[in-house]
């Protein structure tokens, strides 16, 4: 009986021992003394080769990169073929990934097979930057390209990882690529002609555009003239059909009313023709105010300050005039903010109801608005502690401490009774 026990136990401490050993051997980790990996696998060979005419080719597509590849992020939707419409298959093996369409390549054709950027090493290191390669099974290859940058609509930053897709008229052949880190594309060496070009950011990975992806759309044109296309700025914007709705109302002060709304608005005005209403409870007297307008509107009919002429103000007023004229140089950013300037100050402590209609949003949906109700804040405290003015400390002397031998020195008083 305790030979049989110990004889469990010793064979439980194996299979604990080995599970451990098992699970640090399955760890990632530096061998001592090296120092750990923090570079992304970089592209050292293809085949076939870039812009390689090759009229026979029947195997894979081969990316070789200059370390070992993990298995994370390589599926058949790392790798995009261009001129060709079915299904990809890809495949790892060791510092390879191998691509090709489930129907083989044809003869005659301009191939463009892109690895997104998620191919990563061993070690995590994730690829920022797309890879690509282009070679044609028949017809030469020409010197074209389109590029372009994308960025996010509502927050101007660069959109990165967006797939762009260019349709070849008439024959609907298509060219995919995705933009890099800092929102750039190039479709290179594609066919001259007419293209319809369009971004959208592929969240459920169908490469099919769906009408709430964050999406933009242009055009380009080419062919023995116009080579290369440069689209300056596409900025992404996702689908809408519904306007935009005043959710609240704020009195910041006596003379601002904000209005807020739960979707972006238009850039330009997105308060043309509005109508706005604004009643004090209530008796639901009119209140008369201006606008509606946007922020950076209101910002610019505030009344200023006296200017201070110091050096360090003139100093500080420099920095932020050279920071102003960089922001007028970016496009504005949409906003969701609106605001209604009183003609006269709101009285303190008391209720409103605003009410709202004709607004259009950043998609261009007119028709949004709606009605809220507000409470302006208490007048402030008023300060009931007087403070000294000159006058006073002039006509208050404090009293005269008492020294030692002031009675010594001090004459006896007078005897004024008289005798």
């Amino acid at each position: 009986m305790r030979l049989s026990q110990l004889t469990v136990r010793n064979a439980l401490a194996a299979s604990l021992l080995g599970a451990a050993l098992t699970a640090a051997c399955a760890r990632v980790m530096s061998p001592p003394g090296w120092d750990p990996d923090h570079t992304a696998p970089v592209l050292v060979a293809s085949k076939p080769e870039q812009l390689a005419v090759v009229p026979d080719w029947k195997g894979d597509v081969v990316f070789r990169f200059d370390e070992r590849l993990g298995e994370r992020g390589i599926t058949d939707q790392t790798a995009i073929i261009s001129g060709d419409t079915g299904r990809v298959k890809v495949s790892r093996h060791g510092s390879e990934i191998r691509v090709r369409p489930a129907a083989g390549f044809q003869p005659g054709r301009i191939y463009h097979v892109v690895l997104l950027p998620t191919v990563q090493d061993m070690f995590g290191n994730v690829r920022k930057q797309p890879v690509e390669v282009v070679f044609s099974t028949g017809p030469a290859i020409p010197a074209t390209v389109v590029a372009g940058l994308l960025t996010d609509r509502l927050s101007g930053k660069p959109a990165t990882g967006i797939l762009v897709q260019a349709v070849h008229l008439p024959d609907s052949l298509l060219y995919t690529t995705a933009s890099d880190s800092a929102g750039f594309f190039a479709l290179r060496h594609i066919p001259e002609g007419q293209y319809a070009l369009r971004a959208f950011d592929d969240r459920n990975h169908d490469r099919k555009l769906q009408f709430r992806e964050p999406q933009a759309f242009s055009s380009a044109t080419l062919g023995p003239r116009a080579d290369t296309v440069v689209i300056p700025d596409l900025a992404l914007l996702g689908g809408d059909s519904t306007p935009a709705r005043l959710m609240k109302a704020e009195a910041r002060d006596s003379l601002q009313i904000r209005l807020g709304f739960d979707d972006y608005l238009a850039i330009a005005n997105p308060a043309a023709g509005a109508v706005t209403s604004v009643w004090r409870l209530p008796d639901s007297s009119a209140v008369a105010v201006a606008g509606p307008m946007l922020p950076r509107q209101w910002e610019a009919t505030r009344p200023r300050a006296a200017a201070d002429t110091s050096a360090g103000a003139r100093a500080r007023g420099a920095a932020a005039a050279a920071a102003a004229a960089a922001r007028d140089t970016a496009p504005p950013l949409p906003q969701q903010e609106l605001i209604l300037v009183p003609t006269s100050p709101l009285t303190p402590r008391t209720h409103y109801r605003v009410t709202v209609r004709g607004i259009t949003n950043v998609n261009g949906l007119p028709g949004g608005g709606g009605s809220a109700t507000f409470e302006t804040a208490a007048p402030p405290a008023r300060d009931t502690t007087r403070r000294a003015t000159p006058a006073d400390s002039a006509r208050r002397v404090p009293p005269r401490r008492a020294l030692p031998g002031d009675s010594a020195r001090r004459p006896a008083a007078r005897d004024t009774t008289r005798h």
